[in-house]
């Protein structure tokens, strides 16, 4: 009865305070040594739990001369990341206020002959023939329609269709012995997402569970 109770407030306060929220995703940021800028109706990369612990987990790989994909990139900064590490990395996002700061956020960190962006649905504007070692998605967390690109940082549409999507599609762009890392929330649906996963041919190969406040988040790497 509590995670359902948190499922549903959770959207609710975060709809509630959105006009705080964007007065502060206005402000500047800095991670794990990047200066990021941000924008109105881009998912802040300092604001929120789950991007500082992505990156941390990012952090500790080996990424030198791998290939990234960071989907759902917003201001670019787990990409910016994993290219200061020596990736080379091709960025997505299908908000174009997204790909626009993105592209300046790796500029500004000095990683743009590393780092690509483009404007896309998820693999939708990917060349067929792009093959990455890693595939990185910080998802929406809340199984609800998004009525516009901001929300979609939020909203992964009735029954994760984002996440359905993602794991449908995602094993085309992967290299061999490549893998997938996503965080979530303890407040999603785990066994669902673990299903969807699962029926798009993934297996989880690692989780780090994260107690954080009042709730867990949860890193988990696929390979097919």
């Amino acid at each position: 009865m509590r995670l359902l109770l948190r499922r549903f407030f959770r959207p609710a306060a975060l709809f509630l305070l959105q006009p705080l929220l964007r007065r502060l995703s206005l402000r500047d940021a800095t991670l794990f040594g990047c200066q990021l800028r941000a924008a109105p109706g881009v998912f802040h990369p300092g604001l929120y739990f789950s991007t500082k612990l992505l990156a941390q987990h990012l952090l500790r790989l080996s990424l030198r001369e791998k290939t990234l994909l960071d989907v759902g990139t917003g201001s670019g900064a787990l990409g910016i990341l994993a290219a200061r590490q020596g990736a080379r990395v091709l960025a997505v996002d299908i908000n174009p206020t997204a790909v626009a700061l993105a592209r300046t956020n790796a500029q500004r960190n000095r990683v743009a002959d590393r780092f690509e962006v483009i404007e896309s649905n998820l693999f939708a504007a990917i060349p067929e023939d792009r093959r990455f070692d890693y595939i990185v998605f910080n998802p929406p967390f809340y199984p609800r329609p998004p009525a516009n690109d901001e929300e979609r940082a939020w909203l992964a549409g009735t029954g994760y269709q984002t996440l359905r999507d993602f794991f449908r599609d995602a094993g085309r762009f992967l290299a061999p012995a490549g893998r997938v890392i996503l965080i979530y929330s303890t407040d999603m649906d785990l066994d669902e997402i673990a299903r969807i996963a699962e029926g798009g041919g993934f297996i989880p190969v690692r989780e780090i569970v994260i107690p954080h406040l009042f709730e867990k988040f949860v890193i988990r790497e696929y390979m097919l």
